[in-house]
């Protein structure tokens, strides 16, 4: 398995991951508005597998990594080889925008994998809450 990585391309995309989503998170909001521009998405033998994102803030050298997701289903051994292809992308694309650091706020499960696999480092406890300020269309 080797798989091909794309740009998110949020109206092929977007109804995909999100069941994909829905499908894993016991009602955790996904909406468009919480989507950063970059993300990114992967493939096999163009069937989508995984996405995340990456939020690439403004005159801080700090990305964060975001909302990664697979298609329901997928072997833990094939998911963890896509979101390490994802992560590479991610952290490239990090690297040509001069970022020095890459956060993650992530479920228990990927965070372990992440510290594990990826060199990631625990930086603490936090809830993560939002408001919308439009109506989800």
């Amino acid at each position: 398995m080797a798989p091909n990585v794309r740009q998110f391309d949020k109206e092929k995309d977007f109804d995909t991951v999100k069941a994909w989503w829905e499908a894993h998170s016991n009602g955790r909001l996904f909406a468009k508005e919480l989507l950063p521009p970059v993300g990114v998405i992967a493939e096999v033998n163009g069937e989508p597998l995984a996405a995340c994102w990456v939020h690439l803030s403004a005159g801080v050298g700090v990305a964060f990594l975001d909302l990664p997701v697979s298609k329901p289903g997928l072997p833990l051994k094939e998911v963890q080889i896509v979101f390490s292809v994802l992560l590479e992308a991610i952290e490239e694309i990090c690297r040509a925008h001069d970022y020095g650091m890459l956060q993650a706020f992530t479920l228990p499960g990927i965070a372990r994998h992440l510290q594990r696999r990826h060199g990631f480092e625990h930086a603490g406890t936090r809830l993560q809450l939002v408001k919308m300020l439009r109506s989800a269309d």
